[in-house]
């Protein structure tokens, strides 16, 4: 590894040269982890310094020729008051300016971002849904790319998404406050961009129930009929594409769609009947408004709520727990009351039995992801400490993982399997 680590500290040198500070900090980094050479931990702080500065503002180059200007010309105070408001208009000719104020907040979050979810969204780390939610709209009004012209404005605006999508749900919350920032960012890394995979393959990868999104800044976000009618309405046109569903259904779904709209303005170009021109713009709609129509009926339908969850969540407030036979005891689960004691009683009959088997299904399989993600945890602890002497390796593996011990006190089979292990 001292070689690879030579390698990454001569990549980041040279991007040090160049003034690209994130990218040679995330070098160093890649450095040390490989092999913790001389001098490359302070080379990475003076890096790490340098991109939290600010960047030289355009405005302050052109104070003396605006001084010069006045002393000159009437039009010299203009000059001044424009160089005053520390507004800065980017080179490449691109006519909005930034303040040195916006790049300056910007690199804040970002440097935020590599360490906490909640330092991001300035939260405290039980803070409520409500909070978080009030933490990010405030914040990404004012980071938007939109609203914020600074260089750094759309890294520090990702960062704020991330950080929403993450604690404002309640698996991925919980997953990311077992882990920590650290273990779920490689996880995030390993699994891949774009919701695919990473974190176990539940909560932050993508499965389990959030299959269900549109990509936005690289993270998976719940779709709502407000989402659908904005994309749609605002601007998006017949060319608007949105992922739903899985990934292949969804592209299988989408070249149906495409192929029947061909098939569809073939016909009506060959009978060239008149007024065809609007009827092929709204077939170019069509399979939005079903999909509008679609997502408001699944939202105010009943028939499609799910019968229990493992936590709170909407109408599902009624904490119950497995007792029937045959099934592991004590998985507590929440219901609608109302439907559920109307549809389910009495608790001996053989569809409340299923139900407790489907609760002790998708909660093995809960338990089997946090498994995933502590044993993944306690195994890059290790990895680190190995330069940190015996007792860092010993405390690294002493690490417990109640989730694994719980799948093998209820769940390991005949030959004594060990999910530990």
């Amino acid at each position: 590894n001292q070689g690879e680590a030579e390698k990454c500290r001569d990549i980041a040198k040279a991007f040090l040269s160049k003034g690209e500070y994130a990218k040679a900090s995330k070098f160093f980094e890649k450095s040390l982890r490989l092999f913790p050479l001389a001098g490359v931990k302070a080379l990475k702080e003076k890096a790490d310094r340098l991109a939290a500065e600010p960047p030289p503002s355009s405005s302050s180059h052109q104070k003396p020729a605006s001084s010069h200007s006045h002393s000159h010309s009437s039009g010299g105070s203009n000059s001044n008051g424009n160089a005053d408001s520390g507004a800065t208009t980017p080179t490449g000719g691109s006519s909005r300016s930034y303040t040195p104020e916006q790049e300056s907040g910007s690199k804040k979050i970002l440097s935020l971002s590599k360490r906490s979810h909640y330092e991001v969204l300035g939260i405290e780390r039980n803070a409520s849904g409500t909070e978080i939610k009030k933490a990010y709209r405030k914040l990404a009004l004012k980071f938007h790319p939109d609203k914020n012209s600074a260089p750094s404005a759309e890294g520090a605006f990702k960062a704020i998404s991330t950080a929403f999508d993450t604690l404002s749900d309640a698996s991925k919350r919980e997953m990311y406050d077992q882990v920590g920032h650290d273990a779920a960012e490689d996880q995030m890394k390993q699994g891949g961009g774009g919701g695919g995979g990473g974190f176990g393959g539940h909560g932050f990868g993508g499965m389990h129930g959030f299959g269900r999104g549109f990509r936005s800044h690289g993270n998976m976000h719940e779709v709502s009929p407000e989402d659908l009618f904005n994309m749609f309405f605002n601007g998006a046109g017949p060319g608007f594409q949105a992922q739903f569903g899985g990934g292949g259904q969804s592209r299988r779904r989408q070249a149906q769609q495409q192929q029947q709209q061909r098939q569809y303005q073939q016909q009506q170009h060959t009978a060239g009947a008149q007024g065809g021109p609007s009827l092929q713009t709204l077939f170019q709609f069509l399979p939005v408004i079903l999909m509008l129509l679609m997502s408001f009926s699944s939202f105010s339908g009943t028939s499609n709520q799910p019968v229990f969850s493992l936590h709170p969540t909407g109408t599902l407030q009624h904490k119950r727990a497995t007792s029937t036979v045959g099934v592991s005891p004590d998985i507590s689960f929440y219901v609608d009351r109302s439907t559920f004691d109307r549809t389910y009683k009495p608790p001996t009959s053989d569809m409340y039995h299923k139900i407790e088997k489907q609760v002790e299904g998708e909660y093995k399989q809960f338990l089997a992801h946090k498994c995933t993600n502590e044993k993944a945890y306690r195994k890059n602890r290790i990895y680190q400490a190995r330069f940190g002497g015996a007792k860092a390796k010993e405390a690294a593996e002493a690490l417990k993982m109640p989730s694994c011990e719980e799948l093998d006190e209820r769940f390991s089979n005949s030959k004594g399997r060990q999910y530990r292990s």
